[in-house]
């Protein structure tokens, strides 16, 4: 019984990692994504600073519940450049967005209220570019 087992185990086939696969075409990358120019009035209430990360992010209408949402994150160091520090009070400036980018978030509760199909959040990245007088 024993050499059977052994001698089963000799003429198994040893499991063998997959081929590998050529890798996929690299995209060619733009020389810069697109652009363009937005105005925004920007409300301090509205506005969340990370420090770490160099960004402010604005999210105009956050202050009331939808179910789609706008978010801008900006560079905290051209915001403060612009506006000569953190605004205390709303301000317009002009903003250089490059995006959107779209996605779909749901609660990790499923007990706590959301739209069927989730929350769409369309983010914008940029840099504050000059006050608007």
């Amino acid at each position: 019984m024993f050499t059977l087992l052994l001698t089963l185990a000799a003429c198994a086939t040893t499991p063998q990692p997959p081929e590998p696969t050529a890798p996929a075409e690299p995209e060619t990358p733009s020389a810069q994504a697109p652009t363009q120019l937005q105005t925004l009035t920007l409300e301090p209430r509205l506005m969340t600073w990370d420090d770490a990360a160099g960004t402010v992010i604005y999210s105009p209408g956050s202050d009331r519940m939808t179910s789609e949402y706008t978010h801008f994150v900006l560079s905290a160091a051209s915001v403060e450049a612009v506006l000569g520090g953190r605004p205390t009070e709303p301000v317009t400036v002009e903003v250089e967005v490059a995006g959107p980018t779209l996605t779909t978030q749901s609660p990790e509760d499923p007990n706590l209220p959301q739209p069927q199909d989730g929350y769409q959040i369309t983010t914008w990245t940029g840099r504050a570019v000059r006050k608007v007088e």
